[in-house]
């Protein structure tokens, strides 16, 4: 492991970022809830956890108008295809994209999901690349403060959320309700994740059956902490965890996010599994196409 303390030690201690809980998720577009603006309480979630983190990374690139944008980055909303890629034209970024079959009932039948996780710089706000390093933009995306996800936007738990958020146009950031339907059918972590990248002393062997491609970035944590060692670190769970921001925020200070942890072995450790995070905490991102 890159550092002395084991991740599960980092889940479940000190104010940190993370605390798996029940799982399942995802879907968009056909409202299943009136209320857009929704914070849930943790007693309604079954979920609560303790982590903090600051602002530090900026970046810098203005985005282009939704008349620009819209006629490339639908287009995979056209075909019946079960994967393909998009070009972010703010960016030129061009993206993997997964369609995904959910339950019978849901709002949303067949949702595409971005296959990588957004790399998109955006002028204002707070985003890192993992240790600050740009080699770990390039290889993970980006990790997101949970308020610079949302744009502004006001929390969703809307089925799908209707938050654009930092998402190119015609997609959006998923609800908890988006995360749940997506994995209800396929629970277990290890159809998620990418077959490459996980370190390989982890609990589960990947085989990504589902296409989600879940890619090992780590978080940032919400404040400094510290390793066994004593060393300031504002980085952890590369090659170990990733998790993705959902649009439902939980309390003041805290927002529902999606997570692989590949170091633990408790109970429901097994799952791709909804997790609290502190908004001002860095996670990945994954977009759901609008239909």
């Amino acid at each position: 492991m890159l550092i002395c303390m084991k991740y599960q030690d980092i889940l479940f201690a000190l104010p940190l970022l993370l605390i798996a809980c029940n799982s399942d998720s995802s879907s968009n577009t056909t409202p299943d809830e009136s209320s857009s603006e929704q914070e849930i309480s943790s007693s309604s979630i079954g979920a609560s956890s303790s982590e903090n983190v600051s602002s530090n990374h900026l970046s810098s690139t203005p985005r282009s108008s939704a008349s620009e944008l819209s006629s490339s980055v639908k287009a995979s909303a056209a075909s019946n295809e079960s994967s393909g890629t998009f070009t972010d034209l703010r960016d030129g970024h061009i993206y993997k994209w997964q369609r995904f079959t959910v339950s019978i009932g849901a709002p949303v039948r067949n949702p595409v999901y971005m296959a990588e996780n957004l790399a998109y710089k955006p002028s204002s706000g707070n985003s890192w690349c993992y240790l600050d390093l740009e080699e770990n933009c390039d290889k993970y995306g980006r990790l997101y403060s949970w308020e610079t996800a949302m744009d502004g936007a006001p929390s969703s738990q809307k089925h799908p959320s209707g938050v654009q958020g930092i998402c190119p146009e015609g997609w959006h950031l998923p609800s908890l309700q988006e995360w749940e339907t997506l994995t209800e059918n396929a629970k277990y972590k290890n159809t998620y994740m990418n077959l490459t990248g996980w370190n390989s002393e982890g609990t589960t062997v990947p085989t990504n059956k589902s296409g989600f491609s879940a890619l090992p970035a780590g978080f940032r944590y919400a404040e400094e902490s510290s390793d066994d060692n004593g060393n300031v670190i504002w980085f952890n769970g590369e090659g170990f965890a990733a998790s993705f921001w959902s649009s439902t925020k939980l309390e003041i200070q805290f927002a529902i996010a999606w997570t692989i942890d590949n170091t633990s072995e408790d109970f429901g450790a097994d799952k791709f599994a909804r997790s609290t995070m502190n908004i001002d905490g860095g996670a990945s991102i994954r977009c759901v196409q609008d239909q």
